[in-house]
């Protein structure tokens, strides 16, 4: 039997490799990778629109909130306040009972 994932609506996270990993809390998750997904059904699901790395994944992508910003790779911190991430990119800090 397969584990399940930690990685649900409300979970506290961080991004794992960063020099400042932040803290956000998990609003949505997507139902299938987004690479399988046209560009219309994209356009209609996603809120805010998914970046690069989100766009091009061959796995689900989860809706960050950012509490305390994680660093982007040269700079101090990102910029949004919410984005969408590869679930394979965070790290579960407090999982949901």
């Amino acid at each position: 039997m397969a584990r399940t994932s930690n990685k649900k609506v409300g979970a506290l996270v961080k991004l794992g490799r960063r020099r400042t990993p932040g803290l956000g809390l998990i609003i949505k998750v997507s139902d299938c990778p987004t690479r399988q997904l046209t560009e219309e059904e994209k356009a209609d699901m996603f809120d805010p629109p998914l970046d690069w790395e989100a766009t091009n994944s061959y796995e689900k992508v989860a809706l960050v909130k950012w509490i305390t910003k994680p660093s982007d790779y040269t700079m101090l911190s990102v910029f949004k306040e919410t984005a969408w991430y590869p679930l394979s990119w965070l790290k579960v800090v407090s999982k949901v009972s």
